[in-house]
């Protein structure tokens, strides 16, 4: 465990390591349980989760689940029903039900991709781990799909706390102002760690203040500039901080010095990133990207794919994970600077999908994922050119027309 910023931090690997921190969490509440999970599934994995939320809440907690109404499509509304009569409750983000008798399709993109778990205000656990079977371990009947999570203890948990109500309170339109008040806590002062660039300052006017004037709200939508041991967590939420998180990626890929690492589940960033990555491969900082060699989503890959090219003339280094699917969401930058979350490098988490990522400028927690991410690395296949150049017309075509359709990925 490593601490950062008054906050104990730990790093998770695959699916049990996870599972096992969350049900231990969970079994240790002593008031409130917080829960939005992208995929909530009823397999083995999801009822050991529903059995656990429900004797909690049971014994007089208070739990609080949210999940996506697609990622979650397959789960077996019994098991739902079954978690309200124990006390819990739940929401449901956008039931396609409802948007069909709204006529709101265009909503229908719009998902909750986020995985957070909050125990009582003060332990949080996010990445990219669903509660489902394919991030199981192969030997127990899983996928053994590999991902990542992270385990935080302190004050920062404040605030994935306040993403959680932030959107439970608006999308239920229920009344939270008890479970407001249910914890004796405060958000923590970020200001301390943390220096906001020109966030609240009035724009100059002047013979330019037009273009003034856009020049703040830019600085004012753009994520906090983080110091030297210092952690938060950033959501793009709402339509000023629909970029938050990939302007925190351009941020540190702009300011690298020798190292990128990211792994990333459906890499198919857009031009901002490929040519901030691109500019800084120029420069001489080593780009190094794992990706999956086998994906569940096949379009994303293909359309992932098409890049690979451009990727490669620019200097970018690939691997494709083969062992399993890979589906974390990682990156570090100078083995100092460091993001773990949901968010993912393509179309849909920029566009639609509702995204929470931790930050941290920590080379002690920085230097331990990127040496996980460098030992995947070690047992993953290098994409080389000439090989690349040989693969089928029939893939080519395939990777041509799922890129031309990556926003709806």
């Amino acid at each position: 465990m490593i601490s950062v910023a008054g906050n104990r931090v730990s790093l998770l690997h695959d699916g049990e390591a996870c599972f096992t921190a969350m049900l231990d969490a969970i079994h240790g509440a002593r008031q409130e349980i917080l829960l939005e999970m992208y995929w909530f599934g009823s397999d083995h994995t999801g009822q050991r989760f529903a059995s656990s939320l429900a004797a909690r809440a049971k014994e007089g907690l208070r739990v609080l689940i949210t999940y996506d109404a697609i990622g979650s499509w397959d789960a077996n509304r019994s098991m739902f029903q079954a978690l309200r009569a124990a006390g819990c409750e739940l929401y449901e983000f956008n039931p396609p039900r409802h948007l069909f008798r709204a006529l709101q399709l265009n909503l229908m993109q719009r998902r909750n991709h986020r995985k957070m778990l909050i125990i009582d205000g003060t332990i949080g656990l996010t990445g990219g781990v669903n509660l489902g079977d394919p991030w199981a371990p192969k030997d127990q009947g899983g996928g053994g799909f590999r991902d990542d999570m992270v385990r935080l203890e302190g004050p920062v948990v404040a605030e994935m706390r306040h993403i959680f109500l932030q959107t439970f309170n608006q999308a239920s339109q229920g009344p939270l102002t008890d479970l407001r008040d249910s914890l004796k806590q405060r958000r923590p002062l970020l200001q301390s760690t943390v220096r906001f660039r020109n966030a609240r300052r009035k724009p100059r006017r002047t013979g330019r203040g037009r273009l003034l004037s856009l020049r703040a709200r830019r600085r004012r939508n753009s994520p906090p500039f983080f110091l030297e041991g210092s952690i938060g967590v950033l959501t793009n939420q709402g339509i000023r901080k629909r970029r938050i998180i990939e302007l925190a990626y351009l941020q540190a890929i702009r300011n690298a010095q020798h190292s990128i690492l990211i792994a990333n589940s459906y890499f198919i960033p857009r031009r901002a990133v490929r040519n901030a990555l691109a500019d800084a491969a120029k420069r001489g900082v080593r780009v190094t990207v794992l990706l999956p060699g086998v994906s569940d989503v096949p379009a994303a890959a293909f359309a992932a794919r098409w890049l690979y090219n451009w990727h490669m003339r620019a200097g970018i280094e690939l691997f494709e994970w083969q062992a399993s699917i890979l589906h974390s969401k990682v990156a570090v930058v100078d083995d100092r600077w460091c993001t773990i979350g949901t968010h993912n490098l393509d179309y849909r988490s920029f566009l639609y999908n509702l995204e929470v990522n931790v930050v941290a400028v920590a080379p002690d927690l920085a230097t331990q994922l990127a040496a996980r991410i460098r030992a995947d690395m070690a047992l993953a296949t290098r994409v080389r050119w000439a090989s690349w150049q040989r693969r089928p017309l029939t893939n080519r075509f395939l990777e041509y027309l799922c890129y031309r359709f990556r926003r709806l990925l």
